[in-house]
């Protein structure tokens, strides 16, 4: 009996095992079409072949992820996919349209790449925070290159790449800083020199994005990340230079600059395309003395021109394309020799689709659901659909539109929650009321106080009160934000009137915001509170102490 047991364990162990095995080998096929005019490298397959084509590859039904590797006109482009079981991915490029939207005059395109969008921090401040006669200094940095910092020198319109231990000119003297590596980092010393034997000469750079505010990245990171439009000055060092100087005390000062040939400078995107993947764009600048060079990239562009989409079977203009499965051992792509109009291939592709389970809950419960576009139901429901890509979206009256796309393999079922937030909603106070509020440049037809309903975004807000200053701001906000917006005016004398406290309050959810000369009002929600009336009781309740 209980050798019995333990040969019965014995074999439920091996069985576990295999079972385990066959779910991390297991997994059946997909599809992935790469329509295109150009070589293309798998390098998790190891293939390689010449589009447009489309190869088998192992996916599980939660999808496999893959690298679609090209080159358009010598730049090397990089693309993420996910092929999931059953389902056919496709990515097409339009050569010409990726090309039309990056313009280079003096630097090389070298990488187009997909990938998580950058976060964007603060700007830079601009000349005028720079003192008379001095810099100011962002760094030291470190990427995949030599540290330096960005200097902005006073009355200048560009940021300058300072090198380790190179001069630069500030008014009538020189600045070098010496970048020196510790444990924790990088630290900088820095030396005013009254005169030195070396100052390098520079070549400038402009680069600009559509959008705007597009991170530049120098030597693949920027401590403080540089943002487009911007003008940079780079050093032209060809060759090493041992060079000295003297400071005011009269001390020499001695330091090495070593060459660099080459400044590999990125524009990073934070829009996303229908994947959540953003792009980015790689150049290489070959310094030279007198030479400028122009960087342009028109991100919008690039996204128009490069398309992924999955769908159940191959669409008719795909069914005779060849077959990159087949190449020589050393990868060079080769035709599979299949004739015109041989559909062959369509075996690949199960013939009859197993339909997908989609399972919608909705909050709020009115939410009006749309698949691909058509209204399918009010609220929560079951939804039986095609396997392949398809948009979802949620409407209801006085909130912000939510929608997303999913991606269904045969047979599979997948839970999907809508949650709708609210469009920003204030209560907002003027003193003394009576003020107009324009926003955007537009008439609001809110004369304070008032209730006010802003879209998500960034919105500059105008109060007008005649015998009164304009008051501007700008303000920030998202969905489902919402509080009390209070300003005060000032009158044409200059005298500037105060808030009753007790009007600085608001609902629970709801938060009191000071007005501000300058910047924006940050809108997050939080408990507001009323000052006046404890104060007074406050008071009173002291004077009748004393009495």
């Amino acid at each position: 009996m209980k050798g019995g047991a333990i040969l019965i364990g014995a074999m439920l162990l091996l069985s576990i095992v295999a079972g385990a095995a066959g779910a991390v080998s297991g997994g059946g096929y997909g599809i992935l079409i790469v329509d295109s005019s150009s070589s293309v490298l798998i390098p998790e397959k190891g293939l390689n072949f010449t589009a447009p084509a489309w190869v088998k590859l192992p996916a599980l039904k939660d999808g496999e992820s893959y690298t679609v590797i090209t080159r358009v006109n010598g730049m090397e482009v990089k693309i993420p996919v996910r092929v999931k079981e059953g389902l056919t991915t496709i990515v097409k490029l339009d050569e010409k349209g990726i090309m039309k939207a990056i313009i280079s005059e003096g630097a090389d395109p070298s990488e187009l790449e997909f990938g998580e969008p950058v976060t964007l921090p603060p700007k830079l401040p601009d000349s005028g925070w720079v003192p008379k006669c001095g810099v100011s200094t962002y760094g030291p940095v470190e990427g995949n290159g030599p540290p330096f910092e960005v200097v902005k020198v006073y009355g200048e319109p560009d940021y300058v790449l300072l090198f380790n231990g190179t001069p630069i000119r500030v008014c009538d003297e020189y600045e070098m800083d010496e970048i020196r590596a510790h444990d924790d980092g990088w630290a900088m010393v820095g030396h005013r020199l009254n005169w030195t034997s070396y100052v390098p000469d520079y070549m400038r750079v402009e680069l600009n994005s559509e959008p705007r505010d597009s991170a530049v990245l120098i030597f693949g990171a920027s401590l403080i990340v540089l943002r487009t439009p911007l003008t940079l000055s780079l050093p032209v060092i060809n060759e090493s230079v041992h060079g000295y100087g003297f400071d005011f005390t009269g001390d020499r000062v001695d330091f090495e600059v070593k060459p660099i040939k080459e400044y590999p400078i990125t524009v990073a995107s934070n829009i996303t395309s229908s994947n959540g993947l953003a792009p980015r764009v790689s150049f290489i600048v070959n310094p030279a003395p007198g030479r400028r060079a122009r960087i342009s990239v028109n991100f919008t562009g690039i996204l128009n021109a490069v398309s992924l989409r999955a769908v159940y079977g191959i669409p008719p203009e795909y069914r005779n394309l060849p077959s990159g499965m087949e190449e020589t051992p050393g990868g060079t792509p080769q035709s599979n020799g299949k004739a015109e109009g041989d559909t062959e291939n369509e075996t690949v592709v199960t013939p009859t689709p197993e339909n997908a389970t989609l399972v919608i809950e909705t909050h709020p419960e009115e939410v009006e659901v749309y698949v691909d576009g058509e209204p399918v139901c009010r609220g929560g429901c079951t939804l039986n659909l095609t396997p392949g890509e398809h948009g979802v979206e949620g409407r209801a009256k006085g909130f912000v539109k939510w929608s997303k796309r999913v991606v269904l393999s045969p047979g599979e079922r997948v839970n999907l929650n809508i949650t709708l937030l609210p469009y920003p909603r204030f209560r907002v106070v003027s003193v003394p009321e009576g003020a107009e509020l324009f926003v955007d440049g537009k008439p609001s037809n809110c004369t304070t106080p008032c209730n006010l309903t802003l879209t998500p975004g960034t919105h500059e807000l105008v109060f007008k009160k005649e015998g009164f200053r304009d008051y501007r701001t700008e303000v920030e906000v998202h969905a489902g934000d919402g509080g009390v917006i209070t300003v005060s005016l000032t009158d044409l004398s200059g005298r500037k009137y105060s808030l009753d406290p007790r009007l600085r309050g608001g609902n629970r959810g709801e938060e009191a915001w000071e007005e501000r000369t300058t910047g924006r009002l940050p809108l997050s929600s939080t408990t507001a509170y009323v000052l006046g009336g404890v104060l007074i009781l406050g008071a009173a309740l002291l004077v009748a102490r004393k009495l």
